[in-house]
């Protein structure tokens, strides 16, 4: 080796046979003195001189001492001066030691050896930079960096991480040239387990993947044992995605424990876990309510890998609607069942072998379990073509940066001779879409391929009956090559009298041919033949030259290099220096240039500064479309060029531009532009689409799609990277969704009921797509509304004070055709809905009137839609109070809060109950006073009327006295005494057997005109009824009648009574009762949706008696009946009216009988007249007299029992409860 005085010598010395041995260096014999700085000993042996020095030159040889003492000597290398005097100065760098590529354990240290020597016109040594991936390392600068430069210029890594890896590139520069060296770090990491599998508990004939996430580099390799022994891949065994182990049909003998082996060229990890095996809880259910097994089980496609099948629903479901279905399968030679669980009636089964017969179950699954049996199917699969199978063993490798060999092994099984081999290869990322060639042996060479570019093979075997199965692709570089064009945009300007900016762009990307690891400028003074170097790494697009000479013109220009060499170099540029400093007293003068290019949704902005010898800090790039300075951006002094982004295509922009400095901003200039109109790109060469689209509707909300691509074969299995697109929208809607699948079918899910949709398909192959499929047409099925009617309101019908007219809008999600709605009304909001009284409303209609409420009660009003699939959602309630029998006051109370709601209502009530106490006696003193005068006025009455006629003798009267006594006179018939009845039959409990004790109702419900008593059976559930506010009268009366056991009556869903025909007593046979009754168990309506069965109830013996003032009227004629159908229940009380002046007439009831037994049974009662009284008609208006001293009697007990009456109201407002 010959060097020059004040060079860098560095020596290696390799050692092989001993571990981690000493090594000692000498010179000329003698051992070198590790104190001299000039000397570095590098870890791997080496040695590094620094400056040589006369003394330096010599005999070196190293010795290597192992662990035993024992030592091995190297032969002598010979250091001398160098006497070639033009090699020392004014010479490039060039290399004594280059970085060689090295293969790195991770968390070990690595040196990467690096020198170089050449003096360059000012005498200076080379300096040595780093740089990674084309990006200069400035990381060893810092002193806590794992990277450091060691010597003059080696690069020492400590604790190497994976990322390290990659191109390092060593650069040595001075002011005649740079030179680089490339290495490549490749970092090996032993495998480790990221994510350890879990122990896994699996059920007969399911699937379970057994995970094992790993890392290393190289990737290692997995295997999985079971009880000690290898497990190999097989149909049921399978490794996926390289680490994972996926075992398909469970059977018990699958339990056990698992390894997880993985493995590399730098060591391996294992990691253990449990698999159990459970029994599939699949044994066909013997339970009550379960379904039946599904009907109607067969084939709709049968194909060499996948079959469709379809059934149809259990003849009986059970107890409760069919939830889903299990599919199981099993080949006829195996032991192991795989499963499906699936929701809709169709399966489409995948991954199938050809020619083999397969058995298939179908069980069906409710609340209750399993289907009892299992409907039973056996198919074979169809064979596959007698094509070749698969070529194995497919290898591409690089042979020059534009060739590629690839070669291959033939089919084991050829089905006949090969024809030939289809080669498919596409470059990367490339538009211009796949090419094939034939060739007949098995290996080709491509030649006149692009440089540094990746591409993608796979081969087909074709025989007489056609291709058989692609290999998998396989990828393979170009080898890099130097750049074949120099960089684009080279500009240069001088900045100050003393420096000049050159900037530029990469070449074109076809032409980098590899990483551009720097940029080469070489620059020299006008008349200068040999000029300097400057050098800046891969990712610089702008260069200072620095202490240039003032008012001088330079010439420059610039090339692009990687590890392959430096590429063409651009054009020279001149430019000139200034002459003194800029000025910076004054404001920039207007750029001298503005140049616009325009694109779709850009516009690219270039510019020269203002040609005055000003100082100019900035530019500000001003747009807006039709005006400028809408948006404004500040660019640095030293740019000359600018993308404005986020445009607006076929727009008109205004541009302005102006330069600044410290003392402010210059004249602006102007430019005016158009974006280009939005394009769509040259599409690629289209694939056929797929065809035979097929659309099955499974429920509401999920459609099946199936198709096939006719590009497959009659196999139709995909063997490549394609995938398929499909496109689906509601037929009205603008705004389709897609959906990706690498599988011939899909099931689409979350759709909307009831809506039609539009669906198309397209495949994509890499780079090349087809056009969209011919579109098929479906509807899903119906669903429940999903939301509730909107918008209730309720007004005042004129003219009715107790009528209230409700309207309403339809849901939003209708979810089918609305076949009715369901109004529920109550006084009490705090009962369940169930409770609630109920209104139907037939088909779509959007208003209903409730008649017939109670006066100054607040109803709380709410609506439920339906159709043929269900009931949606309860509307908001709505609050509504009546208005006075007057028709003042009333309406609607508007809250959003069901809560408040109440809360309003309850303090209303309060408000409108609450009397004062001086008010309450000053009515007490006018009713005391009222009864006084009628008292008076009886008794006056009565002595006149008897005196006048002594001898009137009344046989009948005084007969029917003297029979019952005194104590079975009946008090008068007023308001009250129904009151007084209704409370004693609410206040006591009863013996049903031998008596009846009052029960207590409701005052508002007992607002009646006729005398009304409940059937016991019913009293408690109408004390648990009592509406906001009210508080029921108790007042007890001596001898109440008997009641009957039998239930008399039932409340129809519209608040009507029905009457059975043996009613003890003569009452009305059907009467509206508001406030209502509310039930007690789930009402249920006919809305005109579900047929009912109509029962007809005779009411024999039917008698109805309205007692007034001791008078009973009887019906006309006997045996009357009465027919009420649910369309004429409305003005019923009508009809009753007019039938019971008619003698003889006859009427049916028909009723719904769901109405009849849903109903709360309420019996009703009224005290009996005496058989003697005589009843006249209505027109009658004239009473028999009565002049005995029996009826004075009688009378004055009757005053006597309303005062008792009048002082119990009067207590009762005092006390209520």
């Amino acid at each position: 080796m010959k060097l020059h005085l004040g060079d860098v010598a560095m020596m290696p010395c390799r050692v092989s046979g001993l571990v981690q041995p000493r090594i000692t260096w000498f010179r000329n014999d003698e051992k070198l003195d590790a104190a001299d700085i000039r000397y570095i000993f590098h870890v791997d042996g080496s040695l590094e001189i620094s400056s040589l020095k006369s003394t330096d030159f010599g005999n070196y040889r190293c010795q290597a001492e192992g662990g035993d003492k024992r030592f091995i000597q190297s032969t002598f290398g010979h250091l001398s001066i160098e006497e070639d005097k033009t090699t020392y100065h004014k010479v490039p760098p060039h290399f004594i030691r280059k970085p060689k590529d090295k293969v790195v354990v991770e968390n070990s240290t690595t040196v990467l050896h690096c020198a170089a020597n050449g003096r360059d016109r000012n005498g200076a040594q080379p300096r040595i930079t780093w740089l990674k991936d084309g990006s200069t390392l400035d990381r060893f600068l810092n002193p806590d960096s794992r990277l450091s430069l060691i010597g003059s210029g080696s690069l020492k890594i400590v604790q190497v991480q994976y990322d390290d890896s990659g191109l390092y590139t060593c650069r040595a520069t001075n002011m005649e040239e740079s030179v680089d060296a490339d290495v490549t770090i490749k970092i090996q990491v032993p495998p480790e387990i990221v994510q350890p599998p879990l122990n896994t508990i699996g059920r007969v004939s399911s699937d379970v993947e057994l995970g094992c996430s790993v890392r290393g580099s190289p990737k290692p390799t997995v295997q999985w044992i079971k009880d000690g022994d290898i497990i190999p891949q097989s149909d049921y065994f399978q490794v996926v995605e390289g680490f994972n182990l996926h075992i398909l049909g469970l059977v018990a003998a699958d339990a056990g424990m698992y390894q997880c082996l993985a493995t590399n060229d730098v060591g391996s990890a294992q990691s253990t876990v449990q698999l159990i095996v459970r029994p599939s809880g699949m044994i066909l259910s013997r339970l009550p309510g379960t379904p039946s097994s599904p009907t109607n089980l067969h084939i709709v496609v049968v194909s060499t890998r996948f079959v469709t099948l379809s059934w149809s629903t259990p003849d009986h479901s059970g107890i409760s609607e069919v939830t889903g279905y299990s599919v199981f399968w099993k080949e006829e030679s195996s032991v192991r069942e795989r499963i499906l669980n699936i929701s809709a009636s169709e399966v489409s089964v995948q991954h199938l072998k050809p020619s083999t017969k397969y058995h298939f179950r179908v069980v069906a699954w409710n609340s209750r379990g399993p289907s009892q049996e299992s409907a039973q199917l056996t198919l074979d699969t169809q064979p596959e073509a007698l094509v070749p199978d698969t070529p194995y063993n497919l290898q591409a490798f690089a042979l020059s940066s534009t060739e590629i060999k690839v070669r291959w092994n033939s089919p084991v099984n050829t089905n006949g001779p090969i024809i030939t081999f289809k080669i498919h290869y596409f470059c990367l990322g490339d538009t211009y879409g796949e090419n094939d060639i034939n060739v007949l042996e098995d290996e080709y060479t491509f030649t006149g391929l692009r440089k540094f570019q990746t591409y993608v093979f796979r081969v087909v075997a074709y025989n007489s009956n056609g291709p058989g199965m692609a290999t998998d692709d396989v990828k393979c570089q170009t080898y890099s090559d130097v750049p074949s064009q120099p960089p684009q945009n080279v500009s240069v300007e001088a900045a100050t009298s003393t420096s000049i900016v050159v900037r530029w762009e990469p070449p074109p990307d076809d032409a980098l041919n590899g990483i551009i690891t720097g940029y080469k400028i070489r620059y020299k003074q006008r008349g200068d033949k040999i000029g300097q170097t400057a050098t800046c790494d891969g990712v610089g697009r702008m260069f200072d030259l620095t202490d240039l000479s003032k008012a001088t013109e330079y010439s420059v220009r610039i090339q692009a290099f990687n590890s392959n060499g430096t590429g063409p170099a651009s054009q020279w540029l001149t430019v000139e220096t200034y002459s003194n400093d800029l000025d910076e007293t004054v404001v920039p003068g207007q750029p001298s240039l503005l140049l616009v290019r325009p694109l779709t949704n850009s516009i690219v902005v270039n510019w020269n500064p203002p040609e005055h010898m000003i100082m100019i800090r900035g530019f500000i790039l001003g747009y807006g479309v039709g005006i400028p300075d809408v948006f404004r951006q500040i660019l640095d002094a030293k740019q000359r060029s600018h993308t404005i982004k986020g445009l607006k295509a076929s727009s008109e922009y205004v541009i302005s531009l102006k330069a600044f400095n410290n003392v402010g901003e210059g004249r602006p200039v102007y430019e005016t532009t158009q974006t280009q109109d939005q394009s769509t790109p040259e599409p690629l060469t289209p694939l056929l689409p797929p065809v035979g689209v097929k659309a099955v509707v499974l429920s509401a909300t999920m459609i099946a799609l199936t198709w096939s691509d006719s590009t497959l074969g009659r196999n139709q299995r995909i063997t490549d990277s394609r995938h398929y697109v499909i496109r689906y929208n509601p037929k009205m809607s603008r705004k389709p969704k897609t959906i990706n699948s690498t599988d011939l079918s899909i099931y689409l899910e979350d759709l909307k009921p009831d809506t039609e949709y539009e669906f198309s398909i397209k495949v994509i192959k890499g780079q090349r797509h087809s056009t969209w499929s011919l579109s098929v047409f479906n509807r899903t099925k119906e669903s429940a509304p999903t939301t509730a009617p909107r918008d209730l309101t309720l007004t005042q019908v004129a003219d009715q004070p107790s009528w209230v007219s409700l309207t309403w809008q339809p849901p939003r999600q209708m979810n089918g055709q609305v076949t009715g709605y369901l109004v529920f009304y109550t006084t009490d909001a705090t009962q369940s809905d169930s409770d609630w009284v109920v209104e139907g409303v037939l088909d779509d209609k959007l208003t209903i009137v409730i008649k017939d409420l109670a006066p100054q009660t607040s109803y709380f009003f709410k609506i439920q839609a339906r159709n043929t699939m269900g009931y949606g959602p309860m509307s908001p309630t709505v609050i509504f109070r009546t208005p006075n029998a007057d028709g003042s006051g009333g309406g609607m109370l508007l809250t959003n809060d069901d809560s408040k709601q109440i809360k309003i209502v309850k303090e209303s009530t309060k408000d409108s109950s609450g009397v004062s106490p001086g008010v309450l006696w000053a009515i007490v003193g006018i009713v005391g006073a009222v009864a006084v005068i009628a008292v008076a006025a009886v008794f006056a009455v009565v002595y006149v009327r008897h005196k006048k006629d002594p001898n009137v003798d009344h046989p009948a009267t005084s007969s029917s006295v003297s029979k019952l006594g005194p104590s079975a006179l009946k008090p008068p018939d007023l308001w009250i005494h129904d009151k007084i009845e209704m409370n004693r039959l609410s206040r006591n409990s009863i013996d049903s057997s031998t008596r009846s004790d009052p029960v207590t109702l409701p005052t508002d419900a007992l607002e009646m005109d006729d005398s009304v008593s409940i059937d016991l059976q019913d009293a408690a559930a109408f004390r648990n009824r009592r509406h906001p506010g009210v508080c029921p009268v108790m007042i007890s009366v001596d001898n109440p009648p008997p009641l009957s056991r039998d239930p008399l009556g039932s409340l129809l869903p519209n608040g009507l009574m029905s009457l059975s025909t043996d009613a003890p007593y003569g009452i009305n046979a059907i009467r509206t009762l508001f406030p209502r009754p509310q039930f007690t168990s789930p009402p249920r309506v006919n809305a005109g949706d579900i047929h009912q069965q109509m029962t007809e109830y005779s009411l024999s013996t039917l008698e109805l008696q309205r007692a007034r003032n001791d008078n009973c009227r009887k019906l006309l004629g006997s045996n009357p009946r009465l027919t009420v159908r649910p369309m004429q229940l409305q003005g019923l009380s009508s009809n009753l009216s007019n039938s019971s002046s008619t003698s003889s007439s006859v009427a049916t009831m028909t009723i719904p009988a769901a109405s009849i037994s849903r109903g709360p049974l309420v019996g009703l009662s009224t005290s009996s007249c005496s058989p003697d009284t005589t009843v006249r008609s209505n027109d009658s208006s004239e009473l028999t007299k009565s002049f005995s001293t029996e009826e004075l009697t009688a009378e004055m007990a009757n005053i006597e029992g309303l005062m008792k009456d009048l002082n119990a109201i009067t207590q009762h407002e005092f006390h209520c409860q």
